[in-house]
């Protein structure tokens, strides 16, 4: 099993050298990561990933309207002269024009929520596409009966913030002009919105493109390490969004170091001993997110 981790600074990169592939942003085409990267630096990033061994990866989740289509094409024929290991999408578009222009890298469908069963992924590796990203909503026994049952082909995010709402509104940028607030907006990595009734601070993220809202608590999967590293799933994500790149290079080395339940326990004593202030839950992984009102503990 491979983990894979995101990047903030090209300095950092060697601190992610046990990791086995670095998934990055780009400026115009990527959005929710920790930082945009110009074409010079990937080009400069994916040459140092791959002096290290790793491999070097490409998040192209936009959404990918009408008028970007030209747009696409001429940044997909770059990236066929280029290096780069792998493209992550999460818009088909980018599979169609990737076949048409014959692009040899990895191909990896990662539309955030509606990876949820094996067929989904059987449909998908038919059509030519390398792995699946699963759903960050499924939970822990879906995720390996998903993995066994197709091996190899499917990618799981393992530590981060859950993002869990989206939208194509300037929510925050709105809101603050109904109260006539006085905050730079963009991209602003340093937002929280906190509901009335709840104690909770979910980081909230605004770009060009969309506002996102993600979890409070920190989702991560040290005490199903050992689990998930005897199943047939590809790859780990580690998402620095909102976080350091030490602080993802620290849970990385935690990570492999983990092949016991006993171990596990050890190393997210320590991790937790060591960090008192981050809030640290398991995700979905043992609750479904399909409750009725009258099936949820409230």
């Amino acid at each position: 099993m491979r983990f894979i981790t995101t990047l903030s600074d090209i300095k950092n990169l060697s601190l992610l050298k046990s990791a086995d592939g670095i998934l990055v942003g780009e400026k115009k085409f990527s959005c929710r990561m920790p930082a945009y990267f110009s074409r010079s630096e990937l080009i400069r990033i994916s040459h140092e990933c791959h002096n290290l061994q790793l491999k070097c990866y490409l998040n192209v989740n936009r959404f990918i309207n009408e008028a970007d289509l030209d747009q696409l094409c001429e940044f997909l024929e770059w990236i066929a002269s280029t290096d780069i290991d792998g493209l992550y999408f999460n818009d088909l578009a980018v599979k169609t024009i990737a076949d048409q222009m014959n692009l040899k890298c990895e191909l990896i469908y990662a539309p955030e929520a509606t990876l949820t069963n094996t067929e989904d992924i059987r449909l998908f590796n038919s059509l030519g596409i390398d792995r699946g990203f699963l759903a960050k909503e499924i939970t822990l026994d879906e995720v390996l009966t998903i993995a066994n049952a197709l091996p190899g082909t499917v990618e799981l995010f393992g530590f981060g913030h859950l993002p869990m709402s989206l939208s194509k509104r300037p929510l925050v940028s709105n809101y603050l002009k109904h109260i006539h607030g006085d905050v730079a907006v963009s991209k602003n990595r340093t937002l929280t919105l906190k509901e009335e009734k709840r104690s909770y601070l979910y980081p909230v993220l605004e770009e060009s493109e969309a506002t996102s809202i993600f979890t409070d608590p920190i989702m991560n999967c040290f005490m199903e390490i050992p689990t998930l590293k005897r199943s047939e799933l590809n790859a780990i994500h580690l998402d620095g969004l909102f976080l350091s790149d030490e602080l993802i290079a620290e849970v990385l080395d935690h990570y492999r170091s983990i092949e016991t339940i006993e171990q596990a326990e050890l190393h997210f004593q320590l991790f937790i001993t060591a960090h008192p202030e981050l809030l640290l839950d398991s995700g979905y992984f043992y609750k479904k997110t399909n409750l009725t009102k009258e099936g949820a503990n409230v």
